[in-house]
């Protein structure tokens, strides 16, 4: 399979946020090395309410990845405007409860993300991953910008490639921290991926998300997204989306932009 899938809904932002990065964002490129990404990602709902509520995420991500594992930290800067109350979890797509109308922003959750490579589909026919994402409660509660709590989510993922397609499943549960007077829950969590390489430095696919809701009362998330990867040259890459949320609590569209570098 060419590169890895190593799904950081990271996105704890998915996806969408996305981790900050595009659905169906492959392993690093490099076998063994420092990586980068600078990502900006929007979306945009209504969430059941009567007025759009608009989530902007920037986010430099650092890593270091190898043959047999890989790991990362994402740093993102939060700008939210419109009503509701956006809860950024450990491996899902944000969820917007009922809040005032403001416009705020800051420095989000940092979060993290540690996945080991089991198994290679050179040797074994699949590829097998098994991986954590830790977000730690970084952001301000105050400013509705973090929950105040840290989050915890295990994922494993299984792909395979047939021919110039690729194909991954990956599923996950997070451990939701809960604060006081919060309704909160654990939730499941899954994404299947398929992408097609169009030529030597040309990718294209389309990812499904899903994830329960971690609100209680509340209808989960899924969303479809479309995303195109380039490789500018063997070092830089170019990762643009467009998602399309599917129920009330997913954002009615979002999209992205990153540029990922590998040292």
């Amino acid at each position: 399979m060419q590169g890895r899938h190593c799904v950081v809904f990271c996105c704890g932002f998915a996806v969408a946020v996305m981790s900050g990065a595009a659905a169906g964002e492959d392993r690093p490129d490099t076998e063994t090395g420092f990586f980068s990404k600078l990502s900006h990602d929007r979306t945009v709902g209504k969430y059941g309410r009567g007025r759009d509520t608009t989530i902007d995420v920037t986010a430099l991500t650092l890593g270091y990845a190898s043959d047999d594992y890989s790991f990362d930290v994402m740093l993102p800067y939060i700008r939210q405007s419109g009503p509701g109350r956006p809860i950024f979890i450990a491996g899902l797509q944000p969820t917007v409860i009922a809040g005032p109308i403001q416009t705020v922003s800051g420095a989000g959750d940092v979060t993290s993300s540690l996945t080991r490579y089991l198994l290679n589909e050179e040797e074994y026919g699949v590829d097998l991953d098994l991986g954590a994402i830790f977000k730690l409660a970084t952001a301000s509660a105050s400013k509705n910008l973090g929950t105040g709590e840290n989050d915890f989510a295990v994922q494993s993922t299984l792909g395979r490639s047939f021919g110039g397609f690729n194909t991954s499943l990956t599923l996950g549960y997070a451990y939701v921290g809960k604060p006081k007077g919060g309704n909160y829950q654990n939730a499941f969590y899954g994404t299947l991926d398929g992408s097609h390489r169009l030529d030597e430095d040309l990718t294209a696919g389309l990812t499904y998300s899903a994830g329960s809701s971690v609100v209680a009362g509340l209808v989960g998330t899924r969303d479809i997204t479309g995303y195109v990867a380039y490789k500018l040259n063997k070092r830089l890459k170019l990762e643009a989306y467009y998602l399309k949320g599917l129920t009330v609590q997913s954002p009615d569209r979002g999209g992205g932009i990153s540029l990922a570098l590998d040292f």
